[in-house]
């Protein structure tokens, strides 16, 4: 039941690194994820984006990918060293692995295979052991690990939130990334201007209905 997973969450989510980045990333919200299969029982496949992110691009063509490859089970660009997130070498976890603010997913192999059990596990052991960096990236990494499909870089251009966006760069990008402690939407952050080009107060915000079997 989900107030069960809710306890469980409350009681085991462990996050190691820089106080900025945990008080951000250390909310029941950033870890629901892993429950996916369960939220969206219908559901065949998805695509997982942060709400720091812009769209630039038609995400509809990301349709073509599915279904992926048999033994696949995700597509993301795969940018980011997974040395970054500090594994303990114990686990032997070496390569190219991803930012897991952006990427498609297949549910029904997730299913199959019990990626959520295996996340729970994964989140029981780290908090006893402390196997990583960061809260859920590692975990979803570990969870796709070798088993993931590499993606144009630009569905994922990170330092938004760094950085003054060279025009030549922004120009190129398919989804903007505000990853890191500072938000488009607090008073001091690189890029601000591109976001409020897009924003609107929330009373004027529209929701929709989606169709389909992909959310």
């Amino acid at each position: 039941s989900f107030p069960s997973k809710v306890a469980f969450l409350k009681e085991n989510i462990e996050v190691q690194g820089r106080t900025d980045i945990v008080k951000q990333i250390k909310n029941l919200m950033n870890f629901s994820r892993f429950y996916l299969p369960e939220i969206f029982p219908e559901v065949s496949s998805g695509l997982y984006m942060d709400t720091d992110m812009l769209v630039f691009s038609d995400l509809s063509v990301l349709e073509t990918y599915f279904p992926f490859p048999d033994g696949k089970l995700a597509k993301a660009p795969l940018i980011f060293p997974l040395e970054a997130m500090k594994f303990a070498p114990s686990l032997k976890i070496a390569g190219k692995g991803f930012n897991a603010g952006f990427y498609l997913f297949d549910l029904t192999v997730w299913r199959k295979e019990g990626l959520t059990t295996q996340a729970e596990k994964w989140m029981l052991r780290h908090r006893e052991e402390k196997l990583f960096n960061l809260g859920t990236q590692p975990i979803v990494n570990l969870l796709f690990y070798q088993r993931c499909l590499d993606l144009d870089k630009h569905w994922n251009v990170r330092g938004y939130a760094t950085y003054e966006m060279p025009k030549s760069k922004h120009s190129k990008t398919f989804v903007a990334h505000w990853n890191g402690s500072k938000k488009p939407w607090m008073p001091e952050c690189p890029n601000k201007e591109i976001w409020k080009a897009f924003s609107l107060p929330f009373e004027k915000l529209k929701f929709e209905k989606t169709k389909g079997d992909r959310v």
